[in-house]
C-alpha cells in the first residue's frame, strides 16, 4: 500500500481509499463484535434472551442517531427490565 493519506486540491488531507475502506471495515467489525458481547453479557444478568436484546437494540439504533445515547439508554433500560414495547 502507498500512503494513508491524500492532499486534495483545496489542500485537505483525506485517507486514501483503499485505508479508507479498511477503516470502515474494520469499524464494522468491531461494532459488530461489540453488539454480540453486550447482548450475551446483558442476556446473562437480565430475563431477556439475547434474541430479545438485538431486536430491541436494532429498534432504538433505527430510531435514534445518536448511538452514545442510543446505547447508552438501552443498556440501562435492559438493566431495569424495560425494554417492553420497543420504544425509543
Amino acid at each position: 500500500m502507498t500512503g494513508a493519506w491524500t492532499m486534495t486540491e483545496s489542500g485537505e488531507f483525506v485517507l486514501t481509499p483503499a485505508y479508507d475502506e479498511i477503516l470502515r471495515e474494520a469499524r464494522r467489525r468491531g461494532m459488530v463484535a461489540w453488539v454480540e458481547a453486550v447482548m450475551s453479557y446483558l442476556s446473562g444478568i437480565t430475563d431477556y434472551s439475547e434474541e430479545e436484546l438485538f431486536e430491541a437494540f436494532k429498534h432504538r439504533a433505527e430510531a435514534n442517531p445518536n448511538a452514545l445515547e442510543s446505547v447508552n439508554e438501552f443498556v440501562i433500560r435492559a438493566l431495569e427490565g424495560d425494554l417492553g414495547g420497543g420504544d425509543a
